[in-house]
C-alpha cells in the first residue's frame, strides 16, 4: 500500500542521513511525514464510514507528524534520540515478570531476562 511505500521511504531517508539532516532530506520528510498521515486519516475515515475496527488514528500519528516537520529538522536525525529500544526493552520484562512468583519475581525476573538476551 501506499502508506507502506511512505513508511519504508521514511526509514531509507534517515538511514541514508548523519546525526544531523541535510538541507535536502529536511523537505523530503515533511513531505513524507505529511503524505503518510493523511494517506492513513483517509483509511481510518474509510473504514469508520463502513462500520469497521481499521486504521485506527492514536495521537502518535500527530507526534510523527511533528517530528517529520519540525523535530527532526531543528534537533536531527530521529534515529539518534528516540526509544524504541527502551519501550521495547519494558514490553519484554512486563512479559517476564508475569510468569514469576510474586516473592521472588525481582531476582527470577532478571535471570530470565538475561537467559532470554544472552542464551
Amino acid at each position: 500500500t501506499a502508506v507502506s511505500q511512505l513508511h519504508a521511504e521514511f526509514y531509507d531517508l534517515l538511514a541514508g542521513e548523519g546525526a544531523f539532516l541535510s538541507e535536502s532530506s529536511k523537505p523530503k520528510l515533511s513531505k513524507i511525514g505529511y503524505r503518510l498521515c493523511m494517506l492513513y486519516t483517509a483509511l481510518a475515515r474509510e473504514a469508520a464510514d463502513s462500520h469497521k475496527k481499521l486504521w485506527k488514528v492514536l495521537p502518535t500519528l500527530h507526534v510523527f507528524l511533528h517530528l517529520c516537520q519540525h523535530q527532526a529538522p531543528v534537533f536531527g536525525n530521529p534515529r539518534c534520540f528516540w526509544t524504541y529500544a527502551d519501550e521495547d526493552l519494558v514490553g519484554q520484562m512486563v512479559e517476564v515478570a508475569q510468569t514469576c512468583h510474586p516473592k521472588t519475581m525481582p531476582a527470577t525476573a532478571v535471570f530470565q531476562w538475561l537467559q532470554l538476551m544472552f542464551y
